[in-house]
Parts: C-alpha cells; structure tokens; sequence
C-alpha cells in the first residue's frame, strides 16, 4: 500500500481462534438440563406451582440447551450418549431439544423414534420437548411425520400440534379416526376438543355410539368441551360416578363445569349421598363454586379421610389461604390410607376457625352464583386467575374459558 508493507507478515502464524469443547462441561449442561426438566415435569402438575414458576425454570432449562447447542456434534454426542445410558424422559426430551436446536439431520430423528418405539416411557420428555422447542424448528419436522406410513408418528405429529395448539395440516385428523389403530384414533379425538376443531363436531355426534373404551370418553369430552350438551355430556356424567373408570377425574372437571348450575348441584347431591363418592362430591362441589356447600365442606373437615381435600375445595371457593389466615390445625398423629397420595399437597384445615372465619364473611356470597378464588366467575376474573393462578386453578379456568366461548381452544397450561 503505497511502499508500506503494513505491520502483518504474512508468515506469521496464529493460534486458532476457535476454544476447544470442555466434555466436562458440555456433560454438565447435559445432566443439568435432564434434572430441570424432571422439576419442571413435576412443577407443571403440582396444584400450588404458578405460571413465573414454570418461566423461571425455562429460563435455566435454556440456558443449558443453548449451551449444548453451541457445542454442536459435540452437544448432541453428549445428550445422546446420556439418554443411551439411561434411557429417561429426561434424557429424552434434552436429546429432543438438542437435535430441534441443531440444523435439521433426519438421522438424528430416527435415532430418537428408534429408542421411543423400544422405550415409550421416554415419550413425555419427547413431546415435552417438541412443545418447547422453538416453532420454526419443530412444525417442519412435524409435517416430515404426517408423511411417513408410520402409525407412531403420525399419533405424534398429531399430539405435538394438539399440544402446541396448532390445527394438523389438510386430513391428518380425518385420517386418523378412520384408522383400526385404537392409540391414534383416540390422540386424533383428544386433539379435537384441545384444539377446537369444530369441524369434526357433526362427524363425532355421529359416531359416538360407535366408540368404546378410551376412544369414547375422548370423543365425549371433546364434544362437550366444543359445546355439545347432548349424549357426550350425559357420557361424562355417568363416568365421573364411575370410579373404577380411569378418567373418572377428567370426566368429574369438566362435566361439571358444562353443566347447568343447578343440575350440576343435584349431581354433586346425589354423589354426596353415596359413600363411595363422597370425595367426588366434594371436589364437585370446589369445582362448582357454590357458596351453599361451604356448610357441608365445613362437616366433611371432622373426617381425617377427607378433611384436606374438604378445606382444598373450601379454599378454592373463598380464596381464603388456610395457612396465610391462620386456619390450620395439627395433623392427627393416626395413620391415615390416603396420607401418601394427592391430598398431601394440601393443609390440614381447623374446622372450627373455619366456621366462625365463614360465619362473618358468609353474607358476602349469593346463592345460585359460582365463586372462584372469592370472586364471581366472570371473564375478566378467569383471565386474571390463568395469568396469576396456581396450576390447579389455571387447569380450571382454562375449561371454562373454552366453555363459556372466550377461547376457542383449551389453553394448554404446561407452557410458558
């Protein structure tokens, strides 16, 4: 440049810019992600977890994937070698992740279908991981499902739209119900009523005779959550009574809600009469949110059996923190059946405060209304408490915003 040769040799070497990938690290990204997710598995069911909660353990969750990510084949070597070594949900949905977050490699899919056919407990990280993962990456590799003659992946194309709340592309759904395979068949009937396809409403009145089993109560709860208020409901009905039925609780959440106030009142009454459904009845009856129950709740306190699922129903209706308001009491030093299950979630409420807390605050209620965190369920409330709400309550109010047509689909709460 004008006589002057600059200040660079072209002789002189330089050392590479690029750093070499610690395993240690990229291992630990890797094991950190898997653990996260297990919280963030048990975060999204766990009735006193909000909507930051789940944000929050995103955050960490993305941090360590963008740090597999930036490792490249070295990152998915390690996700991959972990998820071989100990083949979980887990391990699934980080290996998931990792291959959505690398550019598209249809052996890398492969390698994971392959291990979920053998292993299909993996499946939960699996799609776990494709409702998290970015859209631009995921929806592509979907619609590569719906045209592979493989059953397996068109029942996760479909379940991976439902649960991003996408509608499937042309007649994947219509495919599907015609099919004599009983798992996609009942996925494409699930994915109708989560998605809101009214265009399958007629088609299922139709055919409901026809189902059985699991493929009926989910042709049944899709059509009542898509308004029908026929059949479908009287189906769900007779199963939330049903208590050897294995959606029993399902049935209970939603017929309730779809029914009108006072026949939903004359189920609960009648359940509350039978001594097999009493604990349905009371879950009815928070499910419902008459204030008239709070009485009844209050008596079903002095049972040990059902007394903390009783103040849980009571503090759904009211509002009212039993912990945060004093109302607590010390739990019986007797074993108790249930003492392991859901109902240890929940405080042990004092009967007596609570009545007299109830006995000053009952005016406050009218009768023939529905209350949910002490507030009359109106719109405007049912979105504050998806927004703000625990996951038992935003589970609810996603139902009775699809219900009560201000949504056209389910919200599906285990997203963030």
């Amino acid at each position: 440049m004008n006589g002057w040769h600059g200040l660079i040799n072209p002789s002189m070497r330089f050392p590479s810019l690029e750093k070499p990938i610690i395993q240690d690290i990229v291992y630990r990204h890797a094991e950190d992600a898997a653990f996260l997710w297990l919280q963030r598995d048990r975060l999204v069911r766990a009735p006193d977890a909000c909507l930051d909660d789940i944000q929050n353990i995103d955050q960490k969750i993305r941090a360590h994937i963008n740090g597999l990510q930036v490792a490249e084949l070295a990152g998915w070597n390690t996700a991959w070698d972990a998820l071989q070594q100990f083949t979980e949900p887990g391990e699934m949905f980080v290996a998931c992740a990792v291959a959505f977050a690398l550019p598209y490699d249809e052996k890398l899919f492969q390698k994971l279908l392959n291990l979920l056919d053998a292993e299909p407990r993996t499946q939960r990280g699996f799609l776990s991981a494709c409702a998290w993962s970015e859209a631009k990456r995921v929806i592509p590799v979907m619609k590569r499902f719906f045209h592979s003659e493989s059953s397996q992946q068109h029942e996760i194309g479909i379940a991976v739209c439902a649960l991003r709340r996408i509608n499937p592309p042309g007649n994947v759904i219509h495919f599907a119900l015609t099919q004599h395979h009983t798992d996609l068949q009942t996925r494409a009937l699930r994915a109708i009523g989560e998605t809101g396809l009214q265009e399958y409403v007629h088609h299922l009145q139709k055919m409901l005779a026809d189902y059985k089993d699991e493929p009926l109560f989910w042709a049944s709860w899709s059509l009542v959550l898509s308004g029908d208020r026929g059949p479908a409901l009287e189906q769900l009905c007779h199963i939330m009574q049903d208590t050897q039925h294995p959606y029993q609780n399902r049935a209970l959440s939603l017929a309730i809600r779809a029914l009108p106030f006072d026949r939903a009142g004359d189920y609960i009454n009648h359940m509350g009469e039978d001594a097999g459904l009493l604990r349905e009845a009371i879950i009815g009856c928070g499910i419902l949110g008459s204030s008239e129950s709070i009485p009844w709740l209050i008596h079903c306190m002095s049972n040990l059996d059902l007394a903390r699922i009783a103040g849980s129903a009571f503090s759904r209706i009211t509002g009212v923190c039993l912990d945060e308001e004093g109302l607590t009491a010390e739990p019986p030093t007797v074993d108790l059946e249930d003492d392991e299950n859901v109902d240890s979630d929940y405080p042990w409420p004092d009967a007596d405060n609570i009545e007299k807390w109830w006995q000053s605050h009952s005016a406050s209620y009218e009768p023939g209304q529905r209350y949910l965190s002490g507030r009359r369920l109106d719109r405007e409330h049912m979105i504050h408490v998806l927004e703000k709400g625990t996951q038992a309550l935003r589970r609810g109010v996603a139902i009775d915003l699809m219900l009560s047509g201000h949504h056209s689909f389910l919200c599906n709460t285990s997203q963030s």
